[in-house]
């Protein structure tokens, strides 16, 4: 088993080596400066495996502290407004960590990876080594994780050493008794539960609701004596132990394998993760017949080309931008009428109504249809035409792009109205006065925003074009820039400024942008613009 651990290992970090080299040879400008010899060189590709390693661990410890975050100290925040009721803590960690994560995260019967099929089927490994090997290495490494986390966390909210210890031992008998719970299930009726998504989510779904619904109630689960206890963790030791000599007896891993890591469900998983980028512009040829096109006839050429395009997919792009629009205006409407039968808020948004313009940056974010509307352009029009000599011409390109960025900027435009006019309304409802001129610059915010927002996502569509014939996504560096957008604008929101300054680097910046990104495309386009 040792041996079937370490073999998955080294080759792990062979293809996970091969596919940074990969990515990295895929970035502009600096991929062309790595040769292929690369990939031939055994002291770079140990150390890159090592690297790569490295940050899986790592990525690893921030999941972890995600899942912390999310599921145990953001509901408990919420609740109690501090980290300090450890009852309600030990609430959530054991709906948490021993029912939700053991359950939705089974390495046994999830293992259809590309790298369990090279093992399995290439290299034929032996299927109880391999799975029993992956299993107890992926288990131990995140108890060690939450070990570790958990450690750290107990400084801050009173949750001693031995506790936080003996919390992480629970991470590993919950996953374990899970492990061959599932197992056995499967063995008498033959069902993979994994395979039934609705009824997973659903369970799953029910679990996190009663945990999340009981404190809301009143009732709290008082486990804190109970499993802080030396007798209840023998106890689930001794039942994880027992469950670990079941997954060590079963005596079909090789059925079991033949089942669950098969070449048409590895490839069928990949199809659909190809198509999951663009699940939401995917439109069925008979609703494309339903949509009425009004009078063509002063149009022709790219014209009539994308008038005939946008009106038949106003479904996925312009219904979801019209339904933005009237869910900010039925906000505005309830904001006002809060105001107006409830005084008494006037004077905390009069106080605070100039310090907003760091939320609009991650508002605007929100409500911008710039990444769908790349995709959607991509999916449903640029992977055919691409494929035409006459599409990629120079002229065409610049004349679709023009159109486009017409038409996205038209789209952004009616929810940055919608925003503007629910920011002057307030205004006028708390008695601004004449100083509501002081909300112009934040106006013109607005729609530099949506200007911005219009403008960056089709411009690095066009300088990356980051997908491929096959719905792959090519290029790294469009997502580490759409990464990067969202943290600039959700870390937007934690500025507390009212300073006139922001607000006009912020209209500054938007606009100088928004001019260099069209000469940029206007200049490169032609020669980056092509299906790959």
């Amino acid at each position: 088993m040792l041996r079937a651990l370490a073999l998955s290992i080294r080759v792990s970090m062979a293809i996970s080596c091969n596919y940074f080299l990969h990515s990295l040879k895929r970035l502009p400008w600096v991929g062309k400066k790595i040769p292929d010899t690369v990939y031939r060189i055994p002291t770079t590709k140990m150390i890159l495996s090592l690297v790569v390693e490295l940050g899986k661990i790592l990525f690893g410890f921030i999941g972890a502290l995600l899942t912390l975050a999310a599921l145990i100290f953001g509901p408990l925040f919420l609740i109690e407004r501090g980290f300090t009721n450890l009852d309600l803590f030990y609430h959530y960690f054991f709906f948490i960590f021993f029912l939700v994560v053991p359950l939705g995260s089974n390495v046994i019967f999830q293992t259809r990876d590309s790298n369990a099929y090279t093992m399995v089927h290439l290299l034929k490994l032996d299927g109880r080594n391999f799975l029993l090997s992956r299993m107890l290495y992926t288990l131990l490494l995140k108890s060690i994780r939450y070990a570790l986390l958990l450690l750290v966390i107990g400084l801050l909210i009173d949750l001693s050493p031995r506790e936080s210890l003996m919390l992480s031992g629970y991470i590993l008998f919950a996953a374990l008794i899970w492990e061959a719970l599932i197992l056995k299930l499967f063995d008498r009726i033959k069902i993979n539960i994994y395979e039934k998504t609705g009824y997973l989510l659903g369970l799953l779904a029910l679990l996190l609701g009663t945990c999340y619904a009981l404190p809301y109630l009143g009732v709290i689960l008082s486990l804190r004596r109970f499993l802080s206890g030396g007798l209840p963790f023998a106890l689930f030791a001794m039942a994880a132990g027992f469950s670990l000599w079941q997954l060590f007896s079963y005596d079909r891993y090789h059925a079991l394998t033949q089942q669950t890591i098969d070449r048409e469900k590895l490839l069928l998983m990949e199809d659909l993760l190809k198509k999951k980028a663009f699940i939401d512009v995917d439109l069925a040829e008979e609703k494309l017949g339903r949509e009425k096109v009004s009078s063509t006839g002063h149009l022709e050429g790219y014209d009539l080309f994308n008038h005939l395009f946008f009106t038949r997919h106003r479904r996925i792009i312009t219904r979801p931008v019209q339904i933005k629009t009237a869910i900010v205006a039925a906000g505005a409407l309830l904001l006002w009428t809060l105001l107006l039968l409830k005084p008494e808020f006037q004077d905390p948004v009069r106080e605070n109504i100039l310090s907003l313009s760091p939320y609009f940056v991650f508002f605007m974010y929100l409500l911008s249809s710039g990444d769908k509307f790349s995709r959607m352009l991509f999916f449903n029009c640029d992977r055919y035409m691409l494929k035409e000599h006459y599409y990629k011409d120079k002229e065409a390109i610049l004349k679709n792009f023009t159109l486009r960025l017409k038409f996205s900027i038209r789209l952004n435009l009616l929810p940055a109205a919608a925003v503007a006019v629910l920011l002057s309304g307030t205004g006028i409802i708390i008695g601004m006065g004449s100083a509501i001129v002081q909300l112009l610059p934040m106006v013109v915010t607005i729609f530099s925003l949506a200007l911005f927002f219009s403008t960056h996502y089709l411009f690095i569509y066009y300088l990356l074009q980051p997908y491929t014939a096959d719905l792959t996504r090519k290029s790294p560096l469009y997502g580490v820039i759409n990464a990067l957008i969202y943290v600039i604008s959700f870390g937007s929101i934690h500025l507390k400024t009212s300073s006139v300054i922001f607000t006009l680097a912020v209209i500054f910046f938007t606009l100088a942008y928004t001019g260099a990104a069209i000469l940029l495309t206007y200049h490169l386009a032609p020669r980056t613009f092509k299906l790959r």
